[in-house]
Order: C-alpha cells, then sequence, then structure tokens
C-alpha cells in the first residue's frame, strides 16, 4: 500500500500534514503533483535553517537530527498546511477555486487549487 509521508520541523513544533489537498501523500505524490512540490518549497524557503525532514506512518520511531522521537511527539505541532497554502495564494502561484466535496456525510473535501502562475500550464499563456 505503500507509506503516507509528513514534514515536520523540529526547531518551530510544526507539521504540515497535507490535509484537504489534492496532493496525495505517498512519495510518488508528493514528488509528482505540482501543488506538492510547491508547498514543500515555500515551506523550506520560507524556514531555511530550521531541522525538517519528512516522516512517514510506518515507523514508530524516527531518528532525526541525532535525536529519537515517535509520533506522540508531534502530535501538538501545530499544523501549517492552510498557511503554506494561503502564502501561495497571496504569492499570486496558485489561486483558490473553492472545494470538491468527497463525502458530504463524512465532512470529507479537497481544496480545489489552480496553478496561475507556471507558464507550461495552457491556461497560463
Amino acid at each position: 500500500m505503500g507509506a503516507w509521508f509528513f514534514l515536520v520541523n523540529i526547531d518551530k513544533k510544526e507539521k504540515v500534514f497535507f490535509n484537504n489537498i489534492i496532493t496525495g501523500v505517498k512519495w510518488r505524490e508528493l514528488s509528482g503533483i505540482s501543488i506538492a512540490g510547491s508547498m514543500v518549497t515555500y515551506y523550506l524557503l520560507h524556514n531555511s535553517g530550521d531541522r525538517i525532514s519528512f516522516i512517514n506512518d510506518s515507523d514508530g520511531i524516527f531518528n532525526l537530527f541525532n535525536k529519537q522521537y515517535t509520533w506522540q511527539d508531534f502530535s501538538d505541532y501545530k499544523e501549517m498546511t492552510d498557511k503554506i497554502v494561503q502564502g501561495l495564494i497571496e504569492n499570486g502561484i496558485y489561486r483558490d477555486d473553492g472545494i470538491i466535496v468527497i463525502d458530504e456525510d463524512d465532512n470529507l473535501f479537497e481544496r480545489n487549487l489552480t496553478n496561475i502562475w507556471d507558464p507550461k500550464f495552457p491556461w497560463n499563456t
């Protein structure tokens, strides 16, 4: 099935779980989907010098920066996905085109984000 990956910032006690974004969280999805790459790059550039790493949902113990962590260690970290997306929107990289409802009863949805900066996309020429 494959591991799910999440970004953690040890120094600022922040995490990026890519909540409600059409990225997926497996390595191929995070590597190949435009919004995922934009989010990771935006976060890394705005937190240069911090101890930042990916963790996965398969391991119980994470050896990061000469220290061991467990999932519990990240439970109080602030979730940054919405803040990153807002930064990408405010800087004219993405446009928020509303939400796509997956399952109304379970309140499952994804944000419909469109890249408006990359000239390789036909709608940006």
